[in-house]
């Protein structure tokens, strides 16, 4: 699956730290696809963020994720 572009994310920071995300897009096809979480540590030079993160595709889960990016 391909996204058509970067997905649009509401970003909150909290007090503690942590990043609650709620990221959505669409796919190449024209799917949904979201990602759901509190991001806990980024490192952008390696492009990669970690936490807890329910990404799901067209409706359906892919699961629960500690990283994204390259990992």
């Amino acid at each position: 699956m391909k996204l058509t572009g970067v997905l649009d994310c509401v970003v909150d920071p909290l007090s503690d730290g942590s990043y609650p995300v709620d990221c959505s897009g669409r796919t190449q096809d024209g799917k949904e696809a979201s990602v759901k979480g509190t991001v806990t540590a980024v490192d952008a030079d390696k492009g990669v963020a970690h936490g807890k993160l329910l990404l799901t595709f067209d409706g359906k889960s892919l699961g629960e994720k500690d990283c994204v990016g390259v990992c």
